[in-house]
């Protein structure tokens, strides 16, 4: 029997370990990159029947941008597209996104079983009965569903200890409008961005009272 091949986007090295892991001993062969741009370098050689891409990858293209360049080479690419951040994030991705694409939140991927669950779905073009996510009762949690997507990434970036001028070139923007992003941030979440260490302190802790601790950035 021929081994059927995935192809695992994810910026987070343990996380991408973890997939990898299950994968492997499920029978996939798996080639794990942490960018879209060793994605987009390595998917014509490596030709996989699965596409899991993590939907915020830490500079664009975004997982569902990725999901859709590469449908145009292989327009019969499984995707499973998964996310950290609130479910209003999902929905808004699902409105591009190529056809064979399951959509899920890492907190209802509680162990490998499901996740296993969620490629074989995929695969057969069919949407997994999962569990509803965990919902924090907080104002906090509120507010983070309003949160654009770029909003949500620099304050996965914030917490992980990131200077605006690391985020811009992490993001590959300006520090300008890495600045424009901050503000924004910090108005929408309350917290007083008039002293800049408090209000970066305050937003990584809010940040990682929902979400946990990120992983360190490179």
């Amino acid at each position: 029997m021929v081994a059927r091949r995935a192809m695992i986007v994810e910026d987070h090295a343990m996380t991408r370990g973890l997939v990898s892991d299950t994968l492997t001993h499920n029978g996939f062969e798996v080639a794990a990159v942490g960018s879209a741009e060793e994605a987009v370098a390595q998917f014509d050689q490596w030709d996989p029947d699965v596409l899991l891409a993590d939907v915020h990858l830490g500079a664009p293209p975004s997982g569902s941008e990725l999901a859709l360049i590469l449908a145009t080479r292989a327009p019969h690419l499984a995707v499973v597209l998964m996310s950290n951040y609130p479910a209003s994030h999902l929905v808004r991705e699902a409105k591009a996104i190529p056809a064979h694409t399951v959509l899920a939140s890492k907190a209802q991927v509680t162990d490998q079983k499901t996740l296993v669950a969620l490629v074989e779905a995929a695969l057969r073009n069919r949407q997994p009965d999962l569990p509803d996510a965990p919902v924090t009762p907080s104002s906090s949690a509120e507010e983070a569903s309003q949160l654009t997507t770029p909003q949500m990434e620099v304050w996965r970036l914030i917490a992980a200890g990131l200077s605006n001028a690391a985020i811009a070139q992490k993001r590959g923007t300006t520090v300008a409008a890495t600045e424009r992003i901050v503000t924004r941030l910090f108005a929408r979440l309350g917290v007083d961005g008039s002293a800049a260490l408090n209000a970066r302190v305050a937003a990584a802790r809010e940040y990682i009272a929902l979400y946990g601790p990120p992983e360190q950035v490179l």
